[in-house]
């Protein structure tokens, strides 16, 4: 009866063991911050406690995560602060909160003072101005400071060898997905694969992603997300991977599997373009594995009580036949 219990504790221990170390998701680490834009001081410092630009972020990071888009508005004695914060359609709350902090850090640390900031993380994107109420500051300025703003960044990975099978795919997943991105249901973002056929004769696959901030029109996000793809292939073309920003918009592409915190089914593309679940598939796969562990554990439970049981009739018939 003792051999019994342990047997049955040691199983349950172990298969508690394998739930959760299946079932449990672990942290995320920090986005990659992929662009930063810091326009000069305003010429008035305000030298006080609040830090308005701080508030304005906390609405922000407050709201964006249920509505993963939001604009915030605030005044503080001479100065107007305009505020926009978007997380990308699909990611986790846990991932959208995590990214707007970040975001919110970096502006804080990096360019407390400044009237015109904008910054891209992997998975959301931040964009803040100010200006003094009794100025004849244009508003549309900051509109075009932000759609100029641009930056790139390219794969230090080897040069990609096999441009003459991976442009013209690489062309036609960017066409495809600046077709996709102002389409209803994919709130500015549109993302996919594309496969072809290698030097080697085997599939190869390329990812790519596209983005713009939700408050542009969709003539205005066309326009931008054209010139950020521009930008992509002329700089990283020849590369293995890059990042191009143009203002409120962004272009990906890569060799690998990029999509920080995963992507849901939100701004997927059509026809072979295909949408990677990534950490949300992570968690399927965890709880498909924690109830084959389950299973396995069950089983074993049921052969050990079963050959135990065997064995206790054996012996109970033995001493009978000797009695």
């Amino acid at each position: 009866m003792n051999f019994l219990l342990s047997s049955f504790l040691f199983i349950f221990s172990t298969f508690s063991l394998i739930t959760n170390s299946t079932l449990v998701p672990s942290p995320l680490p920090l986005p990659p911050l992929l662009s930063l834009r810091c326009s000069p001081s305003p010429s008035t410092h305000h030298h006080h406690n609040i830090n308005p630009i701080e508030t304005l972020l906390d609405n922000l990071t407050s709201v964006a995560v249920d509505s993963r888009f939001t604009t915030f508005n605030t005044t503080f004695r001479q100065g107007r602060y305009s505020g926009l914060m978007q997380c990308r359609p699909g990611l986790r709350p846990q991932a959208c909160i995590l990214c707007a902090s970040a975001a919110g850090n970096t502006i804080l640390n990096l360019c407390p003072n400044s009237n015109a900031v904008s910054v891209w993380y992997d998975g959301c994107y931040v964009q803040i101005s100010m200006m003094m109420m009794n100025s004849s500051h244009d508003p549309d300025h900051d509109h075009e400071a932000f759609m100029d703003a641009s930056n790139h960044s390219c794969s230090n990975r080897a040069k990609n060898q096999d441009l003459a099978r991976s442009g013209p795919a690489l062309e036609a997943l960017l066409l495809k997905l600046k077709a996709d991105v102002n389409l209803a249901t994919h709130h500015g973002f549109s993302q996919g694969e594309i496969a072809y056929d290698n030097i080697n004769h085997s599939d190869s696959k390329i990812y790519g992603a596209v983005e713009c901030a939700r408050s542009l029109s969709p003539q205005e996000c066309d326009f931008c997300v054209g010139k950020a793809i521009e930008k992509l292939q002329f700089y990283c073309g020849g590369k293995n991977g890059g990042t191009a920003v143009y203002g409120p918009c962004l272009a990906r592409f890569d060799s690998n599997e990029f999509y920080y915190g995963g992507i849901h089914s939100a701004g997927a593309g059509g026809g072979n373009f295909t949408v990677w679940e990534g950490e949300n598939g992570g968690i399927k796969r965890g709880l498909v594995m924690g109830y084959l562990g389950g299973g396995v554990a069950c089983f074993l439970v049921f052969v050990l009580l079963a050959f135990l049981l065997r064995r206790t009739v054996v012996n109970i018939a033995k001493v009978g036949s000797l009695a």
